[in-house]
């Protein structure tokens, strides 16, 4: 027995041109995706920004830790040398 497709589609089946349901089907799939993509790009140009401030105060703590690591560093390097002097 052979097995027959009832799901082939012929050479002539996709020459046919679309039937108008087959357009609105489009139409509506095309308007959810542009609807889909407005939600996420005002998603993301709200979480813009706020990253751009998390990020900058971010920086701007990395930048003051340095500074003290820096400050702290030469202060005991300066502790270490006045001993060393007097030691000698």
């Amino acid at each position: 027995m052979s097995a027959v497709s009832t799901n082939a589609v012929s050479n002539t089946d996709l020459a046919k041109p679309r039937t108008s349901e087959s357009l609105s089907d489009i139409s509506l799939e095309k308007a959810r995706i542009q609807a889909v993509k407005k939600k996420y790009d005002d998603l993301i140009n709200r979480i813009g920004p706020a990253s751009t401030v998390i990020i900058s105060s971010a920086a701007v703590q990395v930048r003051k830790t340095s500074q003290l690591i820096n400050k702290n560093t030469i202060a005991s390097l300066a502790c270490q040398s006045t001993s060393v002097d007097k030691k000698v």
